[in-house]
């Protein structure tokens, strides 16, 4: 089993990758949000102007992008969860081997 520190260091190491990722995905909704503002759609000047297809197409894009941000939260989320479970049953475990080896030293 690795050491406490080095699950640490790869937790830590997950944890920066999972930073870059989630700062990714925050330019690109930041580009997002930039084009649509430069196309002056989010103050209804321009959709009164649209169509029902551009209206359509808008409002899928809005469901795609709100899929993969709840998704995103789900799954990191879930990740939490696993490493507070991992957290958990190493320092049960450790309480564990603790106790054993103080019954044991007690013994003798």
């Amino acid at each position: 089993m690795a050491s406490p520190e080095a699950v640490a260091q790869i937790r830590r190491h997950q944890a920066e990758g999972k930073a870059r990722e989630m700062y990714q995905d925050y330019l690109k909704l930041k580009s997002r949000v930039e084009n649509l503002r430069s196309l002056n759609i989010h103050n209804g000047q321009e959709i009164a102007r649209m169509g029902v297809d551009e209206l359509g197409q808008l409002e899928r894009q809005a469901d795609t992008s709100l899929r993969q941000i709840r998704s995103k939260k789900a799954l990191s989320m879930l990740d939490n969860l696993s490493n507070l479970k991992t957290k958990s049953l190493q320092s049960w475990c450790e309480k564990r081997k603790q106790l054993c080896c103080n019954t044991i030293t007690e013994c003798y």
